[in-house]
This record gives structure tokens, sequence and C-alpha cells, in this order.
């Protein structure tokens, strides 16, 4: 938005693997610094989807927006990291790497998944593949195609088998994403490997384009924490050019 405020919407921004930005870096293939400087001197521009929030706290999300365990986790790492980023870590963890909450509402393409009765783990939008540090949570998330994918996770203990996938494959390189002339629309299934994700006997993959989420827990938006918030979610595609390898 700022960019767009200074008639600059249509340069190019450069991605570093740093901060909130480490997370955005690595689903780029920006895996470190050397690379960042080599993609900033002589990268290509690429163009991803934003995803824009009615939340005040954050206007814009280009990685996940987040409500259940990463949220509560994050609001205990952002309280103690000032500390130490490991006390921090380990303190979230512990309190709240076991935890389900209720009171959250979540509406994907006007479909009402998650009611407020409902117990959960941690219910996630993501418009990218990795978190911090290469940690890939959602390997089939695209950037580019328009859409947000939703998980969902009921199960604690299915959640961190997930999140045990998600650090192994951080080794593996990020691979590319042919893009279809008409991207599919709906709900998709996802390969038999990712199809635990969102509830039993529903799809494994659901890809939205807009999203409505009530809470009274906090929110994870790009790695920070945020209050708690009634507020939409749209999928602006192809709104912002970045350079990339």
């Amino acid at each position: 938005r700022i960019l767009r405020a200074d008639g600059l919407s249509e340069h190019s921004m450069g991605i570093l693997p740093l901060g909130t930005g480490n997370g955005v870096a690595h689903s780029l293939g920006i895996k470190d610094l050397r690379t960042a400087v080599e993609v900033l001197l002589g990268g290509g521009k690429r163009r991803i989807d934003v995803m824009a929030t009615t939340h005040p706290a954050a206007p814009l999300s280009l990685l996940s927006v987040s409500v259940g365990l990463e949220s509560e986790v994050m609001r205990d790492y952002q309280a103690w990291r000032h500390r130490s980023r490991w006390i921090g870590a380990a303190v979230g963890v512990a309190q709240h790497g076991m935890s389900r909450v209720s009171d959250v509402m979540v509406e994907a393409d006007g479909q009402r998944i998650v009611e407020t009765t409902d117990r959960i783990c941690n219910v996630g939008l993501h418009n990218m593949p990795c978190y911090g540090f290469g940690v890939r949570p959602h390997p089939i998330a695209d950037p580019a195609d328009g859409f947000a994918d939703v998980r969902l996770h009921r199960s604690r203990v299915a959640y961190w088998a997930w999140m045990g996938a998600a650090t192994l494959r951080a080794s593996r390189p990020i691979r590319p994403t042919i893009h279809p002339s008409t991207p599919p629309t709906g709900p998709i299934v996802a390969p038999e490997d990712e199809s635990e994700s969102w509830e039993t006997n529903r799809p494994g993959r659901l890809r939205i384009q807009h999203a409505t989420i009530s809470t009274s827990h906090p929110v994870q938006i790009d790695g920070e924490s945020a209050p708690a918030a009634t507020f939409d979610v749209d999928i602006l595609p192809n709104a912002l050019s970045v350079l990339a390898p």
C-alpha cells in the first residue's frame, strides 16, 4: 500500500531472508544473503499474490494468517524475544504446544468451516509454502495462483506430525510451479501425502479467494502476533512485483 500511495506499485521489491521476510524469501528460493544479493543485482521479476486484510494491525499479509496454537505460541514468543528468542519459543510451546481453542469462526468463500463452539488446534490461510528458515508446512501453496490455501487441524498430534514433516522438507529445494492458463476453482483434493489437513471426510486442500475470521484469541500474521479481531481476508492476484531467481 505504501508503494501504491507513492505511485511505485509497478516497481519490484527486493526481499532479504531476515525477520518477517525470511519465510517469504525461502518460498521464492532466496535461502541466504548471498542468493539475495545475486537476485538484487541481476534477478528476474516475479509477480506474487497478496492477502489484503481488514485487521487494524496488519493490512497486508504475504505469508500466512492463523489462529490457535500458532497464534498463542507467537504471542508468548513476542513477549519474551527481547530477552531471548529461544526462551520465548520454549515458553510458548510449553504453555500452548498441546492446547486446543474454541471461540473461533472461519468462513471460506462463504462456507462456514469453523464454528465458535468447535475445539480446534490451529487454522491457517497460506499464501506461500514456507515459514522461517525454510520450514515448509504447506509445500503445495503457490504464491502466484490467485488463491490462499486453508489448513485446519483439530488434532494436536496431527498438527505436530505435520510440522515435523515440514521441518524435514526444509533441506529440499523448492520445486518450481507451472501455472495453468486458467486456474482451477473450488475445493481441490491434494495428493495422498498431503491429504491430512483440515477435517476428516472433507477435501484435503481448500483453495479460497476470501475469508472472514472472528476470534477472541490472538492472531498470527506473517510471524507477528496481532490482537483478537473480526476481519476479512481477500486475495489480490499478482498484486506485488518482487525480484526472485
